[in-house]
């Protein structure tokens, strides 16, 4: 008999996040799955998951973490006006608070997941894929969360 599983990673933590991140930006910002840095035009939001741990068993259930990376950028060739750092910090300020509303709208692990919560915040640290892009600028959350998986 095959196994029952979900696809947690994709279904239920990445795709539910760009969905929000989608509705609050709109056809402003290129929203994207991926492990590395891609071209998008002058805003764009990377995520990715790829790692996981072990929270709680359950009768029919695992309760894990999951770790998401959410890479915010923004090409721009004033890289020193106040103008341009108020983008940033305002668009940083509503994916934190984006992200703090979803945690209480997921109060069953029917709808996505649980407990989210931004642990970090690195603004302009850059990895080595995004080193050599010019006027690029990086916004960078820690983001953390929990699911409820089934197992029969």
């Amino acid at each position: 008999m095959p196994v029952t599983f979900e696809n947690i990673f994709w279904d239920k933590i990445l795709v539910p996040i760009r969905t929000d991140l989608r509705d609050e930006f709109g056809s402003s910002c290129k929203i994207y799955i991926s492990d590395k840095y891609e071209n998008n035009g002058n805003l764009s939001i990377r995520l990715f998951s790829d790692s996981s741990s072990f929270e709680e068993v359950r009768s029919s259930s695992q309760l894990r973490e999951y770790n998401v990376d959410i890479s915010y950028y923004l090409i721009s060739t004033d890289n020193s006006s106040d103008r341009l750092f108020e983008k940033i910090y305002r668009d940083t300020a509503r994916i934190e608070a984006l992200l703090f509303e979803k945690r209480f709208k997921n109060t069953s692990t029917t709808t996505g997941f649980i407990n989210g919560i931004v642990e970090d915040i690195v603004v302009n640290s850059k990895s080595d894929d995004e080193l050599n892009i010019d006027n690029l600028n990086t916004v960078k959350f820690s983001y953390t969360c929990q699911y409820e998986g089934n197992f029969s």
